[in-house]
């Protein structure tokens, strides 16, 4: 959290050397993103590192579908991939396939394959399809169609405010942040690109 990519900066010709400031403490979060092949963003679920989630974490102005959690490090887990199956998934789709299978295309990481994450869509009428073992980068529209995107977003949310000297960036300003760098890369047009 707290870290953006690449940006331009404009120095004098005569100075040899470039900086960009970043906070120093960075920690982690993870975001579990889904989208639709008819150009939709399931809800993500913002997993923050720390031992209790705090209310102080959430912006004030967010979609009520957005869930968040947390866990000692900020990564997922396979409570975690249930919780975003069932509370973020389950909901969205069920009222847009009508009762129809559902395809879910997952990447293979341990949280996407548990038992209860399985028998959940089994359950549910949900066919999981597991992308061989680092293949995501080719076969995943996610990566090349939304996250390149939703990375130069977030690094032009997260620019300014490393260059005005700021030391360490809270979990509610990355968010806001999040979500204004979201609402502008997850477009129709990127996710059905990424397809």
């Amino acid at each position: 959290m707290g870290s953006n990519g690449k940006s331009w900066v404009i120095v004098n010709q005569a100075t040899r050397g470039n900086y960009k400031v970043e906070p120093g403490c960075q920690e982690w979060a993870t975001i579990i993103e889904c989208i639709s092949a008819d150009g939709v963003a399931i809800p993500p679920l913002i997993i923050f590192k720390g031992e209790t989630l705090s209310t102080n974490w959430i912006p004030k102005d967010l979609d009520p579908t957005w869930r968040f959690t947390n866990n000692k490090k900020g990564w997922t887990s396979m409570d975690h991939g249930e919780e975003w199956l069932r509370q973020c998934f389950e909901p969205v789709t069920s009222e847009r396939a009508k009762g129809r299978t559902r395809l879910l295309i997952c990447d293979g990481h341990d949280s996407h394959i548990s038992p209860k994450f399985v028998r959940h869509c089994i359950d549910k009428n949900i066919f999981l399809l597991l992308l061989p073992p680092h293949s995501s980068h080719l076969l995943q529209p996610l990566d090349v169609g939304v996250f390149r995107p939703l990375k130069a977003a977030m690094t032009t949310q997260l620019d300014p405010l490393f260059r005005t000297g700021l030391h360490r960036l809270e979990k509610a300003e990355w968010a806001s942040c999040f979500i204004k760098a979201r609402s502008a890369a997850l477009t129709k047009s990127n996710i059905l690109g990424g397809w």
